[in-house]
């Protein structure tokens, strides 16, 4: 208060004293002070906010990149202010699909978290979640776009390799079979009997009801019953 005060007598040294003039002087520099405390404290939140909040132009041209922005994409603000969205952070295939937004925005709607591809420094690509939004001057013109992006590369990549587990899974389950209870099987032939009454060689049942393979051979003692000769 007394800051608006001194501010405020300030025009009045070399005048005569007139006391409405002064409570309105005051009270402007207060209404004054009391909205730029609150700017200054949103300007400081959005430049070191984690998520990339950048300021463009309708037509694309940026023109705020906080800190966010940097450690994302790699650039700085220097390098970033003045380039265009489109050739800085957009890759080829993305270009239309970006117009398109941009001219949503033009429109004045709003486009909330979409994913999509763009460019880190250096060529790699990033899975952006980006949020944008119009841009309002005093008089309610659109004047630009502000959006949020947020790097979930990591993130869905987890989603992606968690939906390869749960399909291989999946998979898995689907080709296990089992054999469980008891098995009526010839003493003699070693046949076994299925659900339909029929007798079936040992090892086609069990190749059809397991994921066994069976490679056939012979033991010592068939062996040499067989070819008396080589023995």
């Amino acid at each position: 208060m007394a800051e608006c005060l001194a501010a405020g007598a300030d025009d009045y040294l070399e005048t005569p004293f007139d006391p409405g003039r002064l409570v309105a002087k005051v009270a402007r520099l207060m209404e004054r002070k009391l909205t730029e405390e609150p700017l200054a404290t949103l300007a400081s939140i959005v430049e070191n906010s984690e998520d990339a909040i950048i300021g463009q132009r309708l037509e694309g041209t940026i023109t705020s990149w906080n800190f966010g922005a940097e450690q994302i994409f790699g650039y700085t603000a220097a390098e970033a202010v003045g380039q265009t969205i489109q050739t800085l952070l957009v890759p080829a295939d993305k270009r239309e699909e970006m117009k398109g937004i941009l001219n949503a925005i033009g429109r004045g709607l709003r486009v909330n978290r979409f994913q999509t591809k763009q460019l880190r420094k250096g060529g790699t690509l990033l899975d952006i979640s980006i949020t944008i939004a119009p841009i309002r001057d005093a008089q309610g013109r659109l004047s630009g776009a502000s959006s949020i992006g947020r790097d979930v590369t990591e993130a869905k990549a987890a989603d992606s390799d968690r939906e390869r587990l749960i399909t291989e899974l999946r998979e898995a389950l689907a080709e296990v079979k089992s054999l469980k209870g008891i098995l009526p099987i010839c003493m003699h032939c070693k046949k076994i009997r299925d659900k339909e009454g029929a007798w079936t060689q040992l090892e086609i049942y069990i190749s059809e009801h397991t994921n066994a393979d069976f490679s056939h051979g012979l033991c010592g003692p068939c062996a040499e019953t067989m070819y008396p000769e080589a023995f």
